[in-house]
């Protein structure tokens, strides 16, 4: 089962007892469909189940004599789809004058006198994304839409959520409106509302262990770049302790310098903080610290003679 779907099923499972509320959450289902008009009211899902429950719903409120008639075909890729129509004009109808519309508007817009109590808006949007919606998984990307052929409704759609505190972006993709969401924090909040807490429990989830994650990765890289600079300095500090050694024994460098000196060829990889610990007392970090530039200094000296004598 996708993620949309299990989303879906979720806001199925908690129809509202209120009648307003139910008939709101219809309202979703059948205006988010392919048709709503005095022609026909048609709902066609890839889940049955969405199919099932609108029809369901439709009895709920409009009477168990409501003739609906529910089929299945094969769309151009072999997938099922699935359709729930009113068939009868008198049925269509009584639904078009219960919601406000005329069944012959150009542009179909939500009729919000529908929203009877202060409820009924996020249960008409619960429906519209059970008509309309989909959400990626959260392990993939963050990404809630809901898709229509029609302009107005998907702007009314926009309005309606944003009446409530978000902002979702709009936008069209061919001939398709689409309003969208990629906000993980308004995402969780969308689906609790429609009637998916669960679901958006596992968003936030996702989204704690991406971020750990992160955080873990961005440490492990530090460290890897700071254990990367411990061996570069100390294998150049090595390098110039055996070149200087090699061409000026240990008598050119002194009590001091030797002591760093040695300190550092019997440890090649620790870094200071672990030379310190292997450094008789009495030395300071950045006293040893200090004696180690001296010896890259004199290395860099010698290397600049040689290199003089040599032309």
């Amino acid at each position: 089962m996708s993620f949309s779907t299990s989303v879906k099923t979720e806001i199925m499972k908690n129809v509202p007892e209120t009648r307003c509320c139910a008939a709101a959450m219809l309202y979703g289902l059948l205006l988010g469909g392919r048709s709503f008009s005095a022609a026909s009211i048609e709902l066609v899902s890839e889940k049955k189940a969405v199919v099932q429950f609108a029809k369901e719903l439709t009895r709920r409120i409009f009477g168990e004599m409501m003739r609906t008639y529910s089929i299945e075909r094969q769309n151009a890729a072999g997938h099922s789809l699935y359709s729930f129509r009113i068939v009868d004009p008198d049925d269509i109808q009584q639904i078009l004058l219960f919601y406000g519309h005329a069944g012959q508007e150009v542009s179909l817009r939500i009729q919000r006198q529908c929203f009877v109590c202060t409820e009924c808006r996020r249960h008409f949007l619960a429906g519209a994304f059970l008509s309309m919606g989909r959400v990626t998984n959260p392990q993939k990307e963050y990404h809630l839409e809901l898709t229509s052929s029609r302009r107005g409704l998907t702007e009314d759609l926009a309005e309606e959520f944003r009446r409530i505190g978000w902002q979702p972006k709009v936008s069209r993709r061919g001939n398709v409106n689409l309003l969208y969401f990629k906000d993980s924090k308004e995402i969780e909040e969308v689906l609790v509302a429609v009637g998916a807490p669960m679901k958006s429990l596992e968003v936030m989830n996702v989204k704690i262990y991406k971020d750990i994650r992160n955080q873990v990765n961005r440490l492990t890289n530090c460290e890897t770049a700071n254990i990367d600079k411990t061996a570069t300095a100390a294998a150049g500090q090595t390098a110039d302790i055996e070149y200087i050694l090699k061409k000026r024994g240990e008598d050119f460098l002194g009590e001091e310098l030797l002591l760093a000196a040695r300190l550092r060829l019997e440890n090649p990889e620790a870094s200071l903080n672990q030379l310190m610990e292997v450094c008789p007392p009495g030395i300071s970090r950045s006293s040893l610290n200090r004696r180690l530039a001296k010896i890259r200094q004199l290395a860099k000296k010698l290397r600049e003679e040689e290199g003089s004598n040599g032309q």
